[in-house]
């Protein structure tokens, strides 16, 4: 099985990885990188597999990072809503409460689509549990 396979991937184990982290994403050929450091014995196939592994890393992020502003947006609307829907009272028009509650409750259900099955932190953990595999 290949090593990448089984967890033992080289440029994962190296001391260098951070160092290889950076040329890969700065945009270095597999070549330069393979040459600066031949006391790891790394080949194309080393290299390549730890881009996706970066690649997948970094888009995984990106995923949660805009979830995350997506919950902030959605807590903003909520407190909003919230906030003007305490200010209404009996006199004021029905379709101001109509509005500010459909959209208070659409929020409030928004959010729980989002985080219904598991929290955040818990799918970022799956993630990365699956790609240190």
């Amino acid at each position: 099985m290949p090593e990448n396979h089984n967890g033992k991937c080289k440029t994962r184990r190296s001391p260098y990885r951070k160092k290889i982290d950076e040329l890969i994403l700065e945009g270095v050929s597999s070549t330069k990188i393979i040459k600066e450091f031949p006391e790891l014995n790394l080949n194309r196939t080393n290299i390549h597999n730890h881009k996706n592994h970066i690649t997948l890393l970094q888009n995984t992020n990106d995923r949660v990072n805009k979830t995350i502003d997506s919950l902030n947006a959605l807590d903003n609307v909520i407190a909003q809503s919230y906030n003007n829907l305490g200010k209404l009272n009996t006199l004021s028009p029905p379709r101001a409460v109509e509005v500010w509650s459909n959209l208070f409750l659409r929020a409030i259900r928004l959010k729980h689509e989002i985080t219904e099955f598991k929290s955040i932190e818990e799918r970022l953990e799956d993630l990365l549990n699956k790609i240190r595999r």
